[in-house]
Parts: structure tokens; sequence; C-alpha cells
């Protein structure tokens, strides 16, 4: 079930992203040359497009830092008209920098322009508590002031020196005069010119200078004044790149966002899922290599290989989905074929893995060896099939394919996942010596118990049989001295057997059947002729071997609770024979029948513990009264 969620999900991954395109033309020719867009486009926030694309606009700079020193103006010649149109401008840079402070020379310094440079000594000692240029040196408060310049020389006579634009005489950046640094603003205005149209043109060229440093130019500005006031006065604001990142999320689909916004950012948080997939195919893979059965099948072989180049074949469409945004979306008929590729390589690597190592592992060379060789076969069907179809496919396609690794990268993943699963097959080989050692210790403790269990029934048989002897001999004593030898001497039979068994736990069923002969003969003497006993053993069968003390509780039970009940003669038959391949021991008594409770009321636990200890559940002991009463047990041979 896990392998075949796996490869769902491996295959749902490269679908997936051809269902989400319905389009099968690359992003990129979509919005560039066709001019897809999810809603209309705002001209404004497109030359902000066309700046950021043009690197003239850096979406993690912070302007507001970057350019945070003030702006102070120094007139010169300035008319009544110009001062006016100044303290508009002022307004208007003030609404588009918040942040900056922008006010007259004069009146931010105290004193004017030419009496604060006799002393470049002289330290700035302005005590607005808004400012904070307290520590700033002369060269500072110099490089924050711009020159504008208005000429003493009539219109109408620089005409012919300057260019015309309507009411304005301008000298461009980069002038004729020398003398001028890059900070002057050289202006001629018209006498009849308003104070408003002076503000137009003096604004202007504000936001040219503020557009010239913010944006590197060094020609002029082609975009109109809205447009550069727009655009000041959004990469100044705290939140430029949030704002422009909604325009673009809204108006564009999301892989161009994504990566028009940081390629480089993009690329990274490709590599950090691709690298978080490919952990888990890893880990995937190493899973199903790691064969706790050691079985060496086929399947075995197949689905770990078969996960890694479907995985891997996943990750590339994956990766070149999110990071190349140049390239057509593939067909599910492409997919499919790619997939039927893999499980072509799949096939052909795991048959000749599983074949090759299959034949090493019944060789029975060290576990080091072994380990030595399938590291190599694994690297080299992990890394060959790279090296044929992916450098085979680069030289086909002029290295125009788009893949997830570089030769090094796929070089340290087959590296991995080979290290990974010899650390796997170590792994499998240690827990399985460890499991075997295991099992040989708790072979002998449950040897040692059984031997325990065993010897403790043999010393319950004898102690409550020498107590039945005894008191058999002691009641014959004064009777009849004969039978009180002979009594004494076929107890004494039965404890030299015990003796020379002491310490074994088989005996053979000959052995067995004398032993309840001698048994018998006792009891014969003590019941006389109220008892008789018949022996009936297959003669094929006295070498077999039988637990010692199995027959004499099953006797002694059909005496205490069957013979000795009754007052007529009493019969005892055992029967030895073999029956359906098992050895059969029966015993039959003419005495009352079988009560509910036969075990615990009849003393047959013990031969319930021997045939337990001795068989396991491959013995089995049962009693019928109908239609003759017995008791029989089933051993195999």
């Amino acid at each position: 079930m896990k392998r075949i969620i796996a490869l769902v999900l491996l295959i749902i991954i490269p679908i997936g992203l051809v269902i989400s395109e319905t389009n099968k033309k690359s992003i990129l020719h979509r919005v560039e040359k066709e001019g897809y867009s999810k809603q209309a486009k705002d001209s404004l926030w497109e030359y902000v497009k066309l700046e950021v694309a043009e690197k003239r606009i850096d979406l993690n700079a912070n302007y507001n830092k970057k350019y945070q020193d003030p702006i102070l103006l120094n007139l010169k010649n300035a008319t009544a008209k110009d001062s006016m149109a100044i303290e508009g401008v002022i307004k208007e840079l003030q609404a588009i920098f918040p942040l900056k402070e922008v006010a007259i020379f004069d009146n931010f310094i105290g004193e004017d322009y030419e009496t604060y440079c006799k002393d470049k000594e002289k330290p700035f000692s302005h005590n607005n508590e808004t400012q904070t240029l307290f520590d700033k040196n002369y060269d500072d408060i110099i490089s924050y002031t711009t020159h504008i310049k208005f000429p003493k020389t009539p219109y109408s006579e620089l005409v012919s020196i300057y260019e015309k634009d309507m009411h304005v005489l301008k000298i461009p950046r980069g002038n004729l005069n020398k003398s001028f640094n890059k900070t002057d603003m050289f202006v001629g205005f018209k006498e009849d010119a308003t104070v408003e149209e002076r503000k137009k043109v003096l604004t202007n060229l504000f936001l040219d200078k503020m557009y010239w440093n913010t944006h590197n130019r060094t020609y002029d500005i082609m975009a109109d004044v809205m447009c550069k006031k727009f655009i000041l006065k959004k990469i100044f604001s705290p939140d430029f790149k949030t704002q422009f990142e909604n325009y673009m999320n809204n108006t564009y689909p999301w892989r161009y966002t994504n990566i028009f916004m940081n390629k480089e950012e993009a690329k990274q948080n490709a590599n950090v899922l691709v690298a978080f997939l490919g952990l888990l195919i890893l880990i995937l893979s190493c899973s199903l290599f790691w064969n706790k059965k050691k079985e060496y099948t086929f399947s075995n072989y197949f689905f770990p290989v078969l996960i890694y180049t479907t995985g891997i074949s996943s990750l590339n469409k994956l990766y070149a989905y999110l990071i190349y945004i140049d390239q057509s979306t593939n067909s599910i008929g492409g997919i499919l074929y790619s997939f039927l590729f893999d499980v072509l390589i799949a096939l052909i690597a795991s048959f000749l893995l599983w074949q090759i190592e299959k034949r090493i592992s019944r060789n029975n060379a060290e576990f080091g060896y072994q380990l030595i060789i399938k590291l190599g076969l694994t690297f080299l069907f992990l890394y060959l099939p790279y090296l044929v179809f992916y450098m085979i496919g680069d030289n086909l396609n002029n290295g125009e394919i788009h893949r997830t690794m570089n030769n090094l990268q796929f070089l340290f993943l087959a590296i991995s996942l080979t290290l990974a699963r010899g650390f796997l097959i170590y792994l499998n080989h240690f827990s399985e010596n460890l499991i075997k050692q295991k099992d040989v210790e708790l072979s002998r403790l449950k040897e040692a118990n059984t031997q325990s269990e065993l010897k403790l029934l043999h010393s319950h048989i004898n102690p409550h049989f020498l107590y039945n002897a005894l008191n058999s001999i002691a009641g014959l004593a004064y009777k009849s001295p004969e039978k009180t030898e002979k009594m004494a001497l076929s107890l004494s039979n039965l404890f030299r057997y015990s003796i020379n068994k002491k310490g074994q736990q088989m005996s053979t069923v000959k052995e067995e059947v004398l032993m309840v002969q001698n048994y018998l003969e006792i009891e014969k003497i003590r019941f006389g002729e109220r008892l008789t006993f018949i022996l009936e053993v297959d003669k094929t069968l006295e070498n077999e071997a039988i637990p010692m003390y199995i027959l004499q509780p099953l006797v002694e039970n059909a005496i205490k609770h069957g013979v000795s009940q009754i007052r007529d003669e009493g019969l005892i038959v055992l029967e030895i024979k073999q029956e359906d391949g098992n050895l059969l021991i029966r015993v039959i008594d003419n005495g009352p029948d079988f009560e509910n409770g036969l075990v615990s009321g009849h003393g047959l636990q013990t031969v319930y513990d021997l045939l337990r200890l001795s068989y396991g559940d491959k013995a089995s002991l049962h009693w019928e009264n109908a239609p003759v009463k017995h008791i029989s047990i089933s051993l195999p041979k």
C-alpha cells in the first residue's frame, strides 16, 4: 500500500502542473508578447515595473534611509515670483518626500550661504529639534545644497545661446558653465511667466534631479512629470515593495510575479522545496530497500528504484515549472511518456541489480565483502542512467534541458542514497544477528526451564509412589512375610530403575512397561485375587522413546479411582500400539465411570505437564466411559 501511494503522489505532481496550465504557451510569451494580464494594467505602475526590470529601481533598497539627507536650496538673483514659486516647490517636494527636510538654506542654517562658507571649520548649530544635522561637517552641508541661479541677462538675449522652452531657459545637467557644480540649476523665465508656471518648471527640474540620483541615470529623463512624481512618491514610501508586489500579484500570474520580483529568491525557495521532497524520496526509497525478511524478490528491488527514477523526473519537472517561465508546459501525453520511460529504466536497473545481488548472496561470502559489492552496484545503477540519458539528452538539445541538479549535485544524491542503503543493510544484518543471539539464549533458557520442571515432576512421582508402596508393605508385614519380601524386592527394582535413569528425561517403551509391571506386581500382592492386569505391547515399539514416568501415573490412577472402588474382580489393561502414524497408549479399567474434572480430581496433572514439556501441542490425552472406560494418550513417533 505504501508503494502504491508513493507512486501515485509522484505521478500527480507533474500531471497536476499540466492541468493547472490551460494555455500551453510559456508564461513569459503570454505576458510579454501577447500582453496577458489578470486585470487592466496601470500605466504608472507599469513604468515602475519597467524601471525594476531595467534594474534602475532596487526593490530591496530602503530609499528613505539611503536618501534621508535634507534638500537645502540656495537662491541666486531670484525675483519675487521666483521666490514664491520656490515656496510652492518646497510644499510639492515635502508631499512627495514626507521624511526628508526641504528648506531654503538661509532659513534652515540661520545665515546665508556666502557667510557660512567663510569659515569651513564652523560646525552646524541649527536649533530646530526636528533636525539631526548637529554632527554634520562643512562638506556634508555643502553636499546637501542645491544652487538655483536665475540669470540677470534679459531672456531675449539668452535665447540665441540656449534652448528655448516656452517661458523657460535652462542649462541641462553637465552645463556649459564650468563654474557650476552638479547640484546647480540655471533657469531663466520670461518676465510675464506666472508663479504657477515657474513652480511647475522648477518642480520638474527637482524631480529630474531626484530621479537621476535614485536611478543612477546618465541621460535625459523621458518620463513625464506625473510619472516621475508617482515613482518617486512610491519608492520613498515605507511599504513600496509590498505595494508593488500586490500590484504584480493582482495583475500577472503568480509564477511570472514570483520570478520577476526576485529570481534568486525564487530559485532558493524552489531549491528548498525540491530538497525537502527529494529527502522524502530518499527516505521512502531506503525504507523500501530495507528488507527485514532478507528475501531477494524482484518487487523488493523494483519499487525502490521506480520511486527513485520517477521521483527525480518529477522533481525536475517541478523545479522547471517554478523557475523557468520561458518554456511551454508539457502535455499530459508527454508526462505519461516520461513516466513510462522511467518505468522502463527502473525495470532494467532493478532486474540487473536483483540478479547480481541474489547471486552474490548465495556465495556465502563474508558480510563485509558483500556490503562493499552491494554499495558499488547501488551507486552504479543510480548514477549510470543519469550519465547515459541526461548527458546524451543535453548534447542532443544543445544543453537546453532544464534540470533540478547539476552533475555534482546529482553525484552527491547518488552517494547519499548509496550510503543510506548501506547503513540499512548493516542495520538489518546487525538486528538479524542480535535476534539470532537472543533466540539461542531463549532456547537455552527454555531448555533449562524444561529440565527443571521435569526434575520437579519426577520428584513428585517418586515420593507419591513410595508413600503408597510403603503403606502396602507395612500392611502385609504381619500377615504374609513372603508377600512382604516379594513386595520389597519389586520396590527395590523400581528405585534401581529410577537411580539408573537419574538426570534423563526420556526412556523407552520397554523400560517404562517393565517399571509398570513391577508396580502392578506390588499392587497385585496388596489386592490379591481382586486384581488382574494385562500388558499388550507391540514388540516393534519397544525401543520407541517416551517420557519417563508417563505410564505409572495412568496405571496408578486406574487402581486408585477404579479397581479400589469396587468389590468384584478388578481388571487393568495397558495397551501400546501404533495408530495413524502415532504411538497410542491406552489404560483400561472396569471401575466406576469418570466424572467431570478428571485432571484435578484424578491426579493426572503430572501427565499433562509431562506431555506439554516434552511435545508441546503435538501430544493429546483424552478419556471415555463407553463402550469401554479408558484413558488414552497419543504421542508423535
